[in-house]
C-alpha cells in the first residue's frame, strides 16, 4: 500500500535526468553515471515524499472537521 501511494508509475519521468548527459555523451563516465543516479533517486524520493505529505494534509484536514471522526 506504502509503496502504491508513492506512484513509481510516475518516477519515469524522473528518467529526463539522464537526458542531457546522454545528449553530450558522457553518461558512460563513472563520475558522471553515478551523480545522474543518485539525482534520479533524490527525485523519485522527493516526488513521492511531497505526495505522501500532501495526501496527509489533506486527510488531517478531514479528519480534523469531522468528516472521517464519525460526527
Amino acid at each position: 500500500m506504502l509503496l502504491r501511494a508513492t506512484r513509481p508509475r510516475q518516477w519515469s519521468k524522473n528518467v529526463l535526468v539522464v537526458a542531457a548527459p546522454c545528449a553530450a555523451g558522457v553518461i558512460l563516465r563513472p563520475e558522471v553515471a553515478w551523480r545522474v543516479a543518485v539525482a534520479f533517486v533524490a527525485f523519485c524520493l522527493l516526488a513521492s515524499v511531497t505526495y505522501l505529505l500532501a495526501l496527509t494534509a489533506i486527510w488531517a484536514a478531514l479528519f480534523l472537521s469531522g468528516v472521517y471522526a464519525g460526527r
